[in-house]
């Protein structure tokens, strides 16, 4: 290849690689599923006091102004997501549970996630003696749990979902986590 130019030799390799034979694919071979950043890997509650027998945490709105606290983590954080939590009487999500935390990962403005660093959060929050959950998100409301309370102690479920950005359809499996509001 004397007197060829380092430019003429990478056309000729340009060339060729476009006359390969897409038979020559293996068409067995899968790619690998692409991570989520929604996924859930761990969820837990720290009641006001030791969990009763079961896992169950106790959040006593007398003990300690009702602090309670509620972590995750998600899997690392490759797309935009929402999470949410709602307080239910089963531990299956339903229209019928109450949303009381939601927190969202958008894109920012060049294109990745503003939350990539923030795969695991911790909610701070209190039930107070009128019924209410709130947490110390900025963007939370204090949401109202008496008509779901018929009396006190009552055994119920705080759940987790955690979504494509924005979605109700592309969501991870939610988990539920026992409580006991007295």
């Amino acid at each position: 290849m004397k007197g060829c130019s380092k430019l003429q030799l990478l056309l000729i390799l340009v060339f060729l690689s476009a006359c390969s034979d897409s038979k020559d694919v293996d068409e067995n071979i899968t790619q690998p599923p692409q991570e989520k950043g929604y996924e859930i890997i761990t969820f837990d509650i720290t009641g006001t006091s030791a969990d009763i027998g079961g896992n169950k945490a106790p959040i006593n709105s007398g003990i300690n102004n009702g602090a309670f606290d509620i972590s995750w983590y998600l899997s690392e954080a490759r797309s935009t997501y929402t999470t949410r939590l709602f307080f239910s009487s089963d531990s299956t999500l339903s229209s019928d549970d109450t949303e009381f935390y939601v927190d969202h990962c958008q894109a920012g403005p060049q294109g990745f996630a503003l939350c990539e660093a923030v795969i695991g959060r911790t909610a701070h929050c209190t039930f107070d003696n009128e019924n209410e959950i709130l947490c110390d998100y900025e963007l939370q409301y204090a949401a109202d749990l008496t008509n779901k309370l018929p009396t006190l102690p009552y055994d119920g479920f705080i759940i987790i979902e955690s979504c494509e950005f924005l979605s109700t359809v592309e969501c991870d499996t939610p988990i539920a986590h026992a409580v006991q509001l007295q």
